[in-house]
């Protein structure tokens, strides 16, 4: 019997892309959602959301 696939969430689970869409990606993310990686809740990500606002 084989093991059940599971999602890969670590370091290595994306595949490498080629910077265009790897920037594009990010693009999306930061500027269109709003979103930031990091750690969400720490004091510099609190801070950063205030200049932001």
């Amino acid at each position: 019997m084989q093991t059940p696939k599971i999602e890969r969430s670590g370091v290595n689970s994306k595949k490498k892309k080629p910077p265009r869409m790897r920037f594009r990606e990010l693009y999306k993310a930061r500027v269109v959602g709003g979103r930031f990686g990091g750690q969400q809740d720490s004091l510099g990500a609190k801070r950063a959301q205030f200049s932001r606002k």
